[in-house]
């Protein structure tokens, strides 16, 4: 690629040479510019070579017909000295630099020796080409006040042999730079931190050098790096060290040499965002390790050589088509690609990573048996019965994963620098006896161990052994309490939504009626289900249509795993397909037993009779629902292309499936301002969806966005806010959530955190007080920065900082270029056209997303805002509202089956007068102009 890159600019400045050589031929050559000239053919000891007049000669005159790789501006300036492999023999004269307007200046692969000479000041020198000579020595101001530099190549040089050299700090005046290429030219040292911040640098070689320490944590930064050779660093030196966490941040990189250094630690694992990478040499380092499996996943990889490091775990398999190396590590079955390690590998490979796989212990842990010479393990009739791993300047965390080896007499840690708690799953091995944990930094509370397992605790700050009991005792009784009082809660809860759910019934014949935008054709309704399914519903006086379990279960031929098309926090959806080729979307709720008189069976056909009555275009459509038994089934229309999320994530983005362009994500984004806005105002009452998420957000065939899984919908009865209990998904929360919970004790979140699992799943907790429509507002606004970056709400493999995106992203909003640098790389192809939208979209994001829920705008104001950005490729698939609502549900569903309409969306220029700033919400009056 780096080649690749070279070539183009000597086509280029070939191009340059070829069409302004009339214009060169007319000029006088200046004066200054003629001596120095003069003083290079001169210094040049074959200079016939050149074919250049002689100073006799009367047409002696660099910007005349016979200089030949001298190219002048019309004033008469050297501005380009094109000398490539001519094989030249000499020097350079020390005054180059009086070449002041010299753009250009190429003479790769000559015989040149000497010091090469100051650049300094030459402000419009772009394209420096000096490798494969023999220069030996690099002044000092060499890069002084090279403001416009974009490429400098100064590979095998033997610069400053003996003595070596670092990037002087001047060099960080070259922000424009894009390719920097010192490949063997005796570089020593760290890395400067500033390289980091050449936000335009696409390729960068280093190899062969000398180079050591960690590579520059704000490497990261490096967005648009294609090409990054850091390899054989080791030969002259100690090697480049530390981990590679920068490189999934690189999410342009194709080519990542790092091979022959010292690198430590771990393949990241969302190195998958890297996901134009096709090749990755990191052999010869000090990796360890299990390989990420999101790698064997990565489909442009072309090379990936992984040889003489430290892995751990199984081999991956690679695709057939990878040139795939791997000899020289730790894996269990080196022999047998893809075969799993045994279980007490796997246990210990989960121990060591608590503590950072430390590399004097990962070299000597080969193969697939533990027992034989494994570094601390000691066995006893093939079962492990002591881990040793004392004074080893270990670092980390005791891993809960050694609970599991139930033979375990000694665990002898002692002598380290640990930190966090002893997993309470130790004091469960019946088998153990003794636990030492000296001198270290442990953290209270012990676990209760029994009285016949020996505890060394000394010498650590935070525990010893007269108060390690006690805080046992302290926080079982805290547990204990803190158990009984989520019980209270929820059985408060839960007599409080009995006491409103009785009022609710009492006055369920107000609140049947609907004014005709909500209200959905029944009769309808019940025609396309008997036509679907080949039944009889006449005399149903249900308000919504019940669908056979029979049915149900033939369509999805019987809830088949492979038919699976997501699951949902309140159970899996099923693709079903009728006889007459209709697709159909079949949520099957969580079972539980249901009695005839049950209350869960009124409170299931109470927000059935809720959910039919919405009825718009930007909304999955119910189409029926089933209870019999101990099942709950919901019939919604299907949608081909499925969640958003699947498109806009790399991590959940599968093959075949392209990324969103950005006039897709706009359309996207209204149909969901405009599902909200129904929800919350146009309907015949003001609901709440509670959980809106990108993978809430299903996407038809022609990628038109309907907002989905109403399991948390709830009427708001004043018209725009309901007392509820927490429910929603972590990172899409509004804050106003989280001020709720400040009355619970801490203890009661974290124990219920620990019940939940993951932070990603839909949570409940009772609390008191009022959510409004803006909860939905705040996770509109997040879903928005989703579409932005491409980045997941919340996602514990990023950095601390940028982890959670709605804390993160509203910084990257304070000026033009930060929000660039935060823009999802695949939608940088374009951004000259786009980013005027975008900008307007990213600062909708950060005032949707306002602390304060007074300070966030209605849904109605928001499609205003994105209406006109929109209209400019507004989708052929659009309905007016009037002909939806109104039209029998029978011939909706023909349409569903007869469209064949396609993603066509152009894009347009005319952005320039979109407005740039914050959005004001208070000085302008908005009106929704969709007539809905």
């Amino acid at each position: 690629m780096a080649m690749a890159n070279q070539l183009t600019i000597m086509i280029l400045l070939s191009s340059r040479i070829f069409f302004s050589d009339s214009v060169a031929r007319m000029t006088s050559t200046h004066s200054g510019d003629f001596a120095v000239l003069n003083e290079f053919r001169r210094s040049i000891k074959n200079s016939e070579l050149l074919n250049w007049p002689s100073v006799e000669d009367a047409d002696d005159d660099p910007c005349g017909s016979k200089w030949k790789y001298i190219r002048c501006t019309s004033e008469g300036r050297i501005h380009m000295i094109q000398l490539k492999g001519l094989g030249l023999n000499g020097t350079l004269p020390f005054n180059l630099n009086n070449l002041t307007m010299l753009t250009d200046l190429c003479l790769t692969s000559n015989n040149f020796t000497g010091a090469l000479p100051s650049l300094s000041g030459l402000s419009h020198l772009k394209h420096v080409f000096l490798d494969l000579n023999l220069f030996d020595t690099i002044p000092f101001d060499f890069f002084t006040g090279l403001t416009s530099l974009e490429v400098m190549v100064l590979d095998f040089n033997p610069l400053n042999k003996t003595a070596g050299w670092m990037f002087p700090l001047s060099l960080a005046g070259s922000t424009n730079l894009e390719e920097l290429s010192c490949s063997g030219c005796n570089l020593l040292g760290e890395l400067p931190d500033f390289l980091g911040n050449f936000a335009h640098l696409r390729s960068l070689n280093l190899s062969f050098n000398s180079l050591d320490g960690d590579v520059p944590a704000n490497f990261n930064k490096l967005r648009n790096l294609t090409i990054l050779k850091l390899n054989n660093n080791l030969e002259n030196g100690n090697g480049l060290t530390g981990n590679i966490n920068f490189l999934p941040s690189m999410v342009s990189i194709t080519v990542a040499w790092l091979y022959g250094n010292s690198f430590s630690g771990i393949i990241p694992n969302n190195i998958s965002l890297c996901r134009y990478l096709e090749d990755f040499t990191i052999n010869n380092n000090k990796f360890t390790g299990p390989v990420p499996q999101s790698l064997p996943g990565m489909l442009q990889l072309e090379v990936v050589k992984l040889d003489n490091n430290l892995f751990l775990g199984p081999v991956p398999v690679m695709p057939k088509t990878t040139n795939f190396t791997y000899d020289y590590n730790s894996f269990c079955q080196i022999e047998a690609p893809g075969d799993p390690c045994a279980s007490n590998v796997n246990v210990l490979i989960d121990f060591l990573g608590g503590l950072n796989y430390p590399t004097s212990i990962t070299g000597s842990w080969k193969g697939n048996d533990p027992c034989r010479a494994w570094t601390g393990i000691t066995c006893l009739d093939g079962k492990i019965t002591e881990i040793s791993m004392v004074d080893q300047n270990l670092t980390g965390i005791i891993s809960p994963s050694l609970g599991y080896l139930r033979s375990l007499t000694t665990i002898q840690l002692g002598g380290n620098q640990l930190t966090g708690k002893v997993p309470k799953i130790l004091a469960r091995i019946s088998s153990l006896k003794l636990l030492d944990i000296t001198r270290n930094n442990i953290q209270p509370p012990l676990p209760k161990f029994s009285s016949s397992v020996e505890l060394r605790i000394e010498n650590n700050p935070l525990l010893d052994s007269d108060s390690s009991r006690p805080w046992s005792t302290i926080f079982t009784i805290m547990q204990i309490a803190s158990a009984a009082a989520i019980v209270f809660i929820l059985c408060c809860s839960f007599a409080f939504s009995i006491h409103n759910h009785g009022k609710k019934n009492e006055n369920s014949d107000g609140d049947a009626s609907t004014d005709d935008r909500g209200r959905i054709n029944d009769e309808s309704k019940k025609t396309i289900i008997e036509n679907i399914f080949d039944i009889n519903l006449t005399g149903s006086n249900s308000e919504t249509v019940q669908i056979p379990l029979a049915n149900l279960q033939s369509i999805t031929e019987n809830f088949s795993s492979e038919n699976i098309l997501g699951c949902g926090g309140f159970g899996v959806v099923y693709k079903g397909k009728c006889e007459n080729g209709l697709l159909l979307a079949v949520k099957r709720m969580e079972s539980f037993p249901l009695s005839r008189n049950s209350k869960a069976i009124t409170e299931f056909h109470s927000e059935i009779s809720a959910l039919s009555k919405l009825r718009h275009r930007n909304l999955v459509s119910l189409l029926g629902y089933s209870i019999e038994g101990n099942e709950r089934l919901l019939v919604y229309e299907y949608m081909a292309n499925g969640a958003l999320s699947n498109h806009l994530f790399r991590s959940k983005r599968v093959a075949g499936i392209k990324p969103l362009p950005w006039n897709a994500r706009l359309s996207i984004a209204l149909d969901m301002a405009r599902g909200l806005e129904y929800l919350h105002t146009l309907a015949s009452h003001s609901f709440i969806h509670r959980d809106l998420k990108s993978s809430n957000i299903l996407l038809g065939e022609d990628y038109s966005a309907k907002i989905s899984d109403f399991g948390l919908v709830k009427s708001a009865p004043d018209g725009n806010s309901i007392p509820t209990r927490l429910a929603g998904t972590f990172g899409y929360l509004a804050p106003e959530y989280a001020s709720k919970l400040i009355t619970i004790p801490l203890v009661l979140v974290l124990l219920s955190s620990k019940i939940l699992g993951s932070p990603d799943r839909i949570i409940f907790f009772s609390v008191t007080g009022k959510i409004t429509t803006k909860a939905d507002v705040f996770s509109f606004g997040v879903v928005l920065m989703e579409l932005v970056t491409g980045l997941a709400a919340l996602d514990d493999n990023r950095s601390k900082e940028t982890r959670h995106l709605a804390t993160w992203f509203p910084t990257m909003i304070t000026s033009e270029e930060n929000l660039k640098t935060a823009i999802d790389p695949d939608l940088t192809n374009m951004l000259e056209t786009t980013f005027p939208s975008i900008y307007t979209v990213a600062e909708l994001a950060g005032n949707c997303t306002e602390r304060d829920p007074h300070q966030r705008p209605d849904m109605d104001r928001v499609v205003n805002i994105l209406s006109p950005l929109v209209a400019k490729w507004k989708p052929k698939r659009e309905i007016t509202e009037e002909r939806e609502t109104r039209r029998p549900l029978l011939e909706i569903v023909k349409d569903w089956q007869e469209e064949k309409s396609s993603f066509s969306i152009a894009v347009e220029e005319g952005h320039r007068n979109l407005p740039f700033g914050r959005i004001s919400f208070d000085t302008t009056t908005f009106n929704s102009s969709d007539g809905w």
